[in-house]
This record gives structure tokens, C-alpha cells and sequence, in this order.
């Protein structure tokens, strides 16, 4: 509860920025190639909800992200991230639930090769890596997109390389795990402030060099701006697990539904 007051604290400093439009985005989970403008700043807040698993399992991801265009062709940010996860245990030897709460530092660069409103398709770069207590992460994503006057196309393709520490027996172990991903989306602008669309994701997940599951997500996304701000609500529920063989999804590491709600605030 604490953590959600500071949450909702954070919101309303936000809310009382004067700021005019200028995100970078219109998809809750796909990434564009368009980039802020020089000296553009943008503050964005993060809320992803996750639950199902065979166990009992919710967890609320938080981030809160600075953004700031560098160059007209470059823009770097900083992310402030929370994790608060409540859970229960697959050992029926175990009552109760376990609470746990992560906190980390994200910072993100991201370079526009082409620029989707004046070349056939945009091209983009970027670059996130994520420093916490008890493991670190680093990404790489390219990024296509197209666009018209009422319709967007994106993909994105990215690989993360992550490294968990955990203590096993007074023995600390270190798990490397890599996921390649790929992410698409169509969004139709049925006006410049709301638009309606779809998202997909297929998430690939290797632990020290074996395939564990390649799971599909896919779901609606809802886009809405109105001059300073900008909210996208999407609902992802997983659709099937590629690599299972017993079970046709993967609830033992990733959630039968996950749903995000994006605020962002721009000058």
C-alpha cells in the first residue's frame, strides 16, 4: 500500500507539469522509430499488472521514465523502476504468501536512422541496459515502422541478455538467461487523439543456452492524447506456449495476462 501511495503521489506531480504534445509513441508495448526534438523532454509512467500462474502469483511493474531529445535524431532517457510481487508456492508443504518488492535504474539511447514521415519506412536503434541488486540486463532492439495519415505499422526485433543472483544451498549461483523477441503492432488513428489497435509479442527464452518456452502474447491497445498528455491501455493475454509439449501455455515463469496502462506528459 505504501508503495502505491508513492505511486499515485508521483502521478499527481506529473499531472501539474504544463507541457504540450510531443510523444514519441503510440503503442503500449512496440517501439517507433520517431524520436524527440532537440531540447523535447517527455515524463512517462509505467504501470504493468501481471497475474496467473499455477500458483497464485499477482506482480505490479512500475517505471518511471525521463526522456529527453539530445540531437533531432537521437534522445536518451532514464527510468527509476519498481517490482511488487505477491505469490504463492507450488510446494503444497507451504501456507501463506510471499511478498517481495525489486527496485532499479534503467537508461535507454535511441538513435533515428530513418524517419518514417518523409522515407517509405523508419529505421531505428536502441539501447537499454538495467542495473539492480540483484541482477542486471542489457538490450538491443531494431526498429521498422510506417506509417500513413491514419494507420501505423511497427516491428520491433530484440535480444536481452540478463544475469539473476540467487543463493542456493549458502552457495551463490549466477543464472544467464537471453531472450530474443519479436514485437508487432497496428494501431488505426481514427483521429490524431484516439486510435485503436492491436499488439503482438513472441518471447523466446534461453536459460544458459537451452530453449525453456517461446510463448505468444497478443492483445488490444487503446491510444488516447489530448494536448500535454497521453495514456495507452493495453490488454495481453497469452495466447499459446510455441516450444510446450505437456501444456499448450507457459504459466510457471510468465502470467496468463498481463495489462499495462502508459501516462506520459511531453513539452
Amino acid at each position: 500500500m505504501k508503495s502505491l501511495n508513492i505511486s499515485l503521489l508521483l502521478v499527481l506531480i506529473i499531472l501539474s507539469v504544463r507541457v504540450s504534445i510531443a510523444q514519441d509513441r503510440q503503442f503500449a508495448r512496440t517501439y517507433q522509430s520517431t524520436v524527440q526534438a532537440k531540447g523535447g523532454f517527455d515524463i512517462e509512467f509505467w504501470n504493468t499488472m501481471r497475474t496467473g500462474r499455477d500458483y497464485f502469483y499477482n506482480r505490479l511493474d512500475q517505471r518511471l521514465e525521463f526522456e529527453y531529445g539530445v540531437t533531432d535524431k537521437f534522445q536518451s532517457a532514464f527510468y527509476l523502476n519498481a517490482s511488487h510481487s505477491a505469490m504463492g508456492s507450488k510446494d503444497t508443504s507451504f501456507t501463506g504468501i510471499m511478498k517481495e518488492s525489486e527496485f532499479s535504474f534503467s537508461n535507454e539511447l535511441k538513435w533515428q536512422v530513418l524517419n518514417p514521415n518523409v522515407n517509405r519506412i523508419g529505421l531505428g536503434l536502441y539501447a537499454e541496459y538495467t542495473i539492480g541488486s540483484s541482477g542486471g540486463e542489457l538490450e538491443g532492439k531494431l526498429i521498422l515502422d510506417k506509417r500513413n495519415e491514419k494507420n501505423i505499422f511497427a516491428y520491433n526485433a530484440s535480444g536481452e541478455y540478463e544475469l539473476n543472483w540467487d543463493v542456493r544451498k549458502g552457495k551463490t549461483e549466477v543464472e544467464k538467461e537471453f531472450t530474443f523477441e519479436n514485437n508487432l503492432g497496428f494501431i488505426h488513428l481514427f483521429k490524431p487523439t484516439f486510435g485503436l489497435g492491436i499488439e503482438a509479442s513472441n518471447q523466446n527464452v534461453f536459460i544458459d543456452g537451452k530453449l525453456q518456452y517461446a510463448v505468444v502474447y497478443a492483445g488490444p491497445t487503446l491510444y488516447l492524447s489530448s494536448g500535454n498528455h497521453y495514456v495507452m491501455l493495453n490488454i495481453f493475454p497469452q495466447l499459446t506456449n510455441l516450444a510446450g509439449v505437456d501444456k499448450p501455455l507457459e504459466l510457471n515463469d510468465r502470467e496468463k495476462i498481463q495489462i499495462r496502462l502508459f501516462v506520459g506528459f511531453s513539452r
